[in-house]
């Protein structure tokens, strides 16, 4: 019987160990993996036979021989990414080194039933690869950013939901009339959360992550790792009762939850009650730079409910960062509303070393970070071990 091979120095692991930038070299993956050279060979090899790495170019040295370059092969397959709005959808589509190929905005039916939405999104997808010149039989991931609740352990959304004929539906079964790929679930500002921290390591790995948008979600990096819950309903603090009045319904049924009080969609209801011409979070931007006190009152009462609970999360999981993403992260007033107010209510000892600030992101942290998520999935040391033993 053939001995079985050691999964921590397998073909999966050299190639995880290139993919994650942890090594480089032969030399490299020798040296941390701590094995014989000959076997280190013998992996790459493979992988490179198999049109997964290629080793070309040179890596900078400060003495001695000169290693070869090894590199992930951008063209061994692709990605696409898919994310949910309340008024729009965008598809990036981005090769194995993480590279995005094509953005696109393409129409979907959310009204439609659970096979016709996810027959729509295929379409989008195929359409898309096509436009690249890629095979769509090349395609390895696929992962929808939705904003509500996912529940990992069943590949399920759960309640508030944007499209209620998803809700409790495992997607990725629908998929497989379509595709083979890999098929992920998640949050949008679980996205975020996880393209802020790739783009600015520096702000630590504690974070918070605010999307404000027409609705208000948050993503928790927890000691450099995304947490999601029991139930995948960590960060849904749209849904806690604070202060003040509903502007909007909605469908988590909480009275005065803050979504309904402070969201995006909140704010646009105040604002055209009162004979203001606006109907998107954009327009709510656009309209808080003419310096209008009505609105910046406006603005300001929202940001405060929205600090109010943020200095609340604050306390308890004592965060280096809360890093506000989504259109509405590019109004000033209704920012610094909620940080006076996150460093007026927070203990001392927790906003001593705390950042507020706006991501550097902008409409990308979510497309970075749901490129990253689906990368690390299908890249990983299990599936390449799995992809390499097929044959």
């Amino acid at each position: 019987m053939p001995r079985r091979m050691d999964p921590r120095t397998s073909p999966g692991a050299v190639f995880e160990l290139i993919h994650t930038g942890r090594a480089d070299s032969r030399a490299a993956v020798t040296r941390i993996l701590g094995v014989a050279p000959s076997t280190v060979s013998a992996r790459v090899n493979h992988l490179i036979e198999r049109g997964l790495v290629v080793e070309q170019g040179v890596v900078e040295s400060t003495g001695g021989r000169q290693a070869r370059l090894l590199e992930i092969r951008a063209d061994a397959g692709y990605v696409a990414c898919l994310q949910l709005g309340a008024t729009h959808a965008t598809l990036w589509i981005s090769d194995l080194r993480g590279t995005r190929r094509s953005e696109s905005s393409p129409t979907l039916d959310l009204g439609a039933g659970a096979a016709e939405f996810v027959k729509s999104i295929w379409r989008a997808i195929v359409d898309a690869s096509r436009a690249l010149g890629f095979d769509p039989a090349a395609l390895r991931g696929i992962l929808l950013g939705f904003p509500a609740p996912v529940d990992q352990r069943r590949g399920v959304i759960g309640a508030p939901s944007l499209v209620p004929s998803l809700q409790g539906v495992d997607i990725a079964e629908f998929f497989r009339a379509h595709t083979s790929a890999w098929v992920l679930v998640e949050n949008d500002a679980n996205l975020l959360a996880v393209g802020e921290t790739a783009l600015q390591p520096e702000i630590g790995s504690n974070v918070l992550a605010i999307k404000l948008g027409r609705r208000i979600g948050a993503g928790l990096i927890l000691d450099g790792e995304l947490f999601r819950g029991d139930t995948g309903a960590a960060g849904e603090i749209g849904h806690q009762r604070v202060a003040g009045t509903s502007a909007v319904g909605c469908t988590c049924g909480v009275e005065s939850c803050l979504e309904s009080v402070a969201s995006g969609g909140a704010i646009i209801a105040r604002l055209r009650s009162m004979g203001y011409d606006v109907t998107t979070t954009s327009d709510v931007v656009r309209i808080s730079q003419t310096h209008d006190s009505t609105v910046a009152g406006i603005l300001r009462e929202g940001g405060e409910r929205i600090g109010e609970v943020l200095a609340g999360m604050a306390n308890m999981l004592n965060p280096s960062a809360i890093v506000f993403g989504g259109v509405l992260a590019s109004c000033e007033n209704l920012i610094a509303a909620v940080r006076a107010t996150v460093f007026a209510l927070a203990l001392p000892v927790v906003s001593s070393r705390l950042t507020v600030t706006v991501g550097r992101g902008a409409a990308d942290a979510e497309g970075r970070g749901a490129t990253t998520l689906i990368l690390r999935r299908v890249l990983s040391r299990e599936v390449i071990d799995r992809e390499l033993a097929g044959g």
